[in-house]
């Protein structure tokens, strides 16, 4: 199994193309109706980048920018259309609180109508305890229902079997209903398979974010704001 740099050098290849093909703008209706639609968290910037380019089959982020709010770019399988939205380190514990909510908001907007599936992306021997208590506070403040729609991913050597049950990480695979994924450079059409295994658990549908259910307002102004970053 490839270490985690050679699966970023592998995957990544955004040059100029990343900046004609991220998007800030929230989907038409149109395009969320018959889109996936994968959101990505985590602490490590790099990765989750090279995850994404990797479902997308494309170098649609660049690993080596230090993104600071969320971006979403679409790619195409076997006839699908498929949306990432990329966060920046949410997990960061000097992050405030006005800026955490924003980021949500912009994650809620570029997701609408809904994610899919949540892909937490971690690095096994360095997820903490405290790193466990900010992705349970981010994906309670979307939906106390989010767990039903994540699962756990690591682009390094799986070695649960060497931690302790009570490993933070183990703890939020239990949390996750059991699901990881171990991100190996060939089996896409896998971790595909896996995702759509958890939008069938739930039904076919998406996660309705209920905070967010009734500011019509400020999902406006956030696009508002979201056409001022873009020019």
């Amino acid at each position: 199994m490839a270490d985690a740099a050679s699966f970023r050098d592998k995957v990544s290849n955004p040059g100029a193309q990343r900046r004609n093909s991220v998007e800030l703008l929230p989907p038409t209706m149109s395009e969320s109706a018959t889109e996936l639609r994968i959101v990505l968290l985590g602490k490590n910037g790099s990765e989750k980048s090279a995850v994404g380019n990797f479902i997308l089959e494309r170098g649609a982020f660049d690993p080596n920018y230090v993104q600071n709010h969320c971006e979403r770019a679409r790619g195409h399988m076997e006839g699908r259309h498929i949306a990432v939205i990329n966060t920046p380190d949410l997990l960061d514990p000097h992050i405030s609180h006005d800026k955490l909510s924003e980021e949500l908001r912009w994650c809620v907007t570029l997701s609408d109508p809904g994610p899919h599936v949540f892909l937490l992306v971690l690095q096994p021997e360095e997820f903490t305890q405290e790193e466990g208590d900010r992705i349970r506070q981010i994906l309670d403040t979307l939906s106390d229902r989010s767990f039903n729609y994540s699962m756990v991913l690591t682009t390094h050597e799986d070695r649960r079997g060497h931690m302790h049950e009570d490993h933070p990480l183990n703890q939020m695979v239990r949390e996750c209903r059991g699901r990881q994924y171990v991100m190996h450079l060939s089996d896409r059409a896998q971790l595909m398979a896996d995702v759509d295994k958890i939008v069938k658990e739930n039904g076919g549908g998406y996660l309705t974010c209920e905070l967010f259910e009734d500011t019509t307002s400020g999902m406006v102004q956030g696009k508002e704001e979201i056409h001022r970053r873009k020019n």
